[in-house]
Parts: C-alpha cells; structure tokens; sequence
C-alpha cells in the first residue's frame, strides 16, 4: 500500500514507481499538458515574430492598403515606389512605428 502525494489516498498498487492515486494523475497530467501546450503556443509565436517573411508579408498588406488610398493597382505602386523614393520612406517610416508584428 502507497499513499497518495497529493490527497493522501491509499493506493494499493503492484508497482513501486506509482506516486498519485488515478484521479490525480490524471488531473496532474491534464496540467501538464495545457502547460505544455502554452510553451509550445508562445515558442511558436516567438519565430513566426522574427520571420522575415512574416515582416515582407506584413509590409506587402500595408503597401496594398496604401496603394488602395493612392488608387493605384499593384503594378502602378511598384512604379510610384521606384519614382517617389522620399515619399515612400516617409510613409515607411510613420507606418513602422504604428506597426505591431
């Protein structure tokens, strides 16, 4: 007979390596999984943060949003981009620091 580590239940068992009774192993390892889970959520997130081609997507969407205020096609933006390169940077520049990527 074992006790129980976490409410001290009884446990007869074969095994010597069994520390909780069933309903609290489940539970543990219910808890052990949605943590596992958060770490692999946030370490997901962390590299899709520095992928730069997250940031040449997010960019291509503004330039598009852009392009759209300015009422030129893709084509027509790309040359405005290559005439207007001042223009272009100033709005980079506003843009970037409203950005959250």
């Amino acid at each position: 007979m074992r006790e129980c580590r976490q409410c001290g239940v009884q446990i007869d068992t074969e095994k010597q390596n069994v520390l909780y009774c069933p309903e609290c192993a489940k539970a543990r390892k219910k808890a052990a999984d949605a943590e596992a889970w958060i770490r692999r959520r946030k370490k997901e997130e962390d590299k899709r943060r520095d992928d730069p081609a997250v940031k040449k997507k997010k960019l291509l969407m503004h330039e598009r949003v852009y392009a759209d205020l300015l009422g030129l096609t893709d084509a027509e933006f790309a040359v405005w981009k290559q005439n207007n390169p001042e223009l272009y940077a100033e709005w980079y520049n506003i843009r970037k620091r409203n950005w959250s990527i």
